[in-house]
């Protein structure tokens, strides 16, 4: 399945429950389905952030890197992934989620990990599709995030009159638990900005 496909199940859901111009965050791939979201139905949401999240598509290293990770993964299995994978995703270490989300990502079958990966590595670039966005965009993402490169992440942010951009000063990939008051109020701001 690729990006676009997820994003068609999430626009089905939102409509069949009549959600009327929502505003749309995603963290990390999250990010990818909503950009492909608010791509697809432009006039269906007030609003876009992109929390921990790019719309570029992978680099040509990214997709290697993520061709090893499925390479490992079919040898050695999902835990053994997940055991470096997620303390990775956090800037401070000791942050008390980090179990929790080592036991979330614990329970990804297999199948379903490779097959995210390679949606995530085949997805498309967004950042044009962004710049003719009419509705509001945020980026939010971490000083010390290892995933999403901060500085492309700016000059993304740059590119469009709408585009609101912060950064995080003691987060990882991981803002919602290591910064969430901040997270939260950056949020709450950018509801308000929507409607």
């Amino acid at each position: 399945f690729s990006i676009m496909d997820i994003a068609g199940l999430v626009l089905d859901w939102i409509e069949s429950k009549k959600i009327e111009r929502p505003v749309l965050i995603g963290h990390s791939l999250g990010g990818y389905v909503a950009l492909a979201m608010a791509t697809k139905k432009r006039k269906l949401f007030s609003g876009l952030g992109l929390f921990h999240s790019t719309p570029e598509s992978d680099s040509r290293e990214k997709k290697e890197s993520r061709d090893k990770v499925i390479a490992f993964v079919s040898k050695n299995g999902v835990q053994a992934y997940i055991n470096s994978f997620v303390p990775a995703l956090f800037y401070q270490k000791d942050n008390p989620a980090v179990d929790f989300i080592h036991k979330i990502a614990s329970q990804t079958k297999e199948e379903s990990l490779i097959n995210y990966l390679m949606a995530m590595r085949d997805r498309p670039d967004y950042s044009e599709n962004l710049k003719s966005l009419e509705m509001p965009v945020f980026y939010l993402c971490g000083t010390h995030d290892t995933i999403i490169n901060i500085t492309n992440l700016k000059i993304q942010a740059e590119l469009s009159e709408n585009s609101h951009f912060f950064e995080l000063q003691n987060a990882g990939h991981m803002g919602m638990f290591e910064s969430d008051r901040e997270s939260d109020i950056i949020i709450k701001k950018f509801l308000l900005s929507c409607f």
